[in-house]
């Protein structure tokens, strides 16, 4: 795989284009070579007499790593799940959520604080893991305000006593919820996000350097602790970590280049992703294709993509990306400004 990684940032320098971030899954594979990048940029940062940090050089070009976060908000709210969190003498827990969960689905009518959760968004049994929107839901703006209402109450219409520790779950489901706007804004414009200001492109006056800065402290602080009290930082805090540092790098990059708008929104796997959900889909549903049909699929999709689809039922939202070479243009010659036909 290292192998693999270097040839095709190789492959993308030569075209001209700026190589300046790999996006990746969590997965050991991708640890394990990424570990080794970086043992060996330490070593040469440390014999140039550079500072160092977390990114990685190849073939000359400075990388910075960018963990998935779709990816990382899952890695959390999975920990969740059976650990609490505990920042500080502050413990959330998710049992709290499922409390105030169960007394919204008490609630009759129109009235309820949480209508777009079900049992497949917070019962343990019956989450699907996979699915992003279902984990969004659950760490979101919504659901730490109505841990926070219920907050105001001794006790639950049953009479039973209300948690002590639903304000310090509603920060803790706030503070991701905020993390993972941050990391997703594209749009410079309020009237998309009202209400949102992270879930915006950032810019020199935008909120997320101060929130990245404060973000990265709490993360810091944090540790999942298990039922037997033994306390652990899980790889998606340290990942979280990485992830906001590269994207600070790259703001910096960016403005030394005079480019006064980021969109961490295209910073993700999506755009592969979607490719590989195209791949699954051709030919009815081929989902473990052989590497004889992968090819064959990918050259077909190189031509008929160029009309490109994204399917509601894939697990990431579509990328938005628009082609570099269009169908047209290989029938349309550009001639003193004007496009000609042959």
């Amino acid at each position: 795989m290292k192998e693999i990684i270097q040839q095709i940032v190789e492959a993308v320098g030569s075209t001209g284009l700026l190589p300046v971030a790999l996006c990746c899954d969590q997965g050991t594979a991708f640890q394990a070579v990424l570990k080794s990048f970086q043992e060996e940029t330490r070593r040469h940062q440390i014999l140039s007499g550079d500072r160092t940090d977390e990114a990685i050089e190849i073939s000359g070009h400075k990388l910075n790593i960018i963990f998935d976060p779709p990816h990382l908000i899952k890695g959390i709210r999975n920990n969740f799940l059976t650990k609490n969190i505990k920042f500080g003498e502050e413990i959330s827990k998710w049992s709290d959520i499922v409390d105030v969960y169960k007394m919204d689905c008490n609630t009759i009518g129109d009235t309820k604080l949480l209508p777009k959760l079900n049992d497949e968004h917070v019962m343990l049994g019956k989450i699907k893991k996979m699915k992003v929107k279902n984990c969004v839901r659950v760490l979101s703006h919504k659901v730490a305000q109505a841990l926070n209402f219920a907050a105001n109450f001794s006790h639950d219409v049953h009479g039973n006593k209300v948690s002590q520790t639903l304000k310090n779950t509603a920060s803790t489901i706030l503070l991701f919820d905020k993390l993972f706007d941050s990391v997703n804004g594209a749009s410079t414009s309020h009237k998309y996000h009202k209400g949102k200001n992270l879930r915006k492109a950032v810019t020199a006056t935008s909120e997320h350097h101060t929130f990245w800065q404060d973000a990265i402290k709490k993360l810091n602080e944090m540790k999942f602790v298990d039922l037997r009290g033994r306390e652990s930082s899980v790889p998606s805090i340290k990942n979280w970590i990485v992830t906001i540092k590269s994207l600070q790098r790259l703001w910096q990059f960016f403005n030394q280049k005079n480019v006064k708008i980021m969109r961490p929104r295209y910073f993700n796997t999506d755009p592969i992703e979607n490719f590989f959900g195209q791949v699954r889909a051709y030919n009815f549903r081929n989902n473990d294709p052989d590497c004889y049909t992968f090819a064959n699929t990918f050259k077909t999709l190189l031509i008929t993509g160029f009309i490109k689809f994204h399917n509601p039922t894939f697990n990431c939202e579509d990328d938005e990306a628009a082609p570099l070479l269009k169908l047209k243009n290989l029938f349309e010659k550009i001639s003193g400004g004007a496009s000609k036909r042959f």
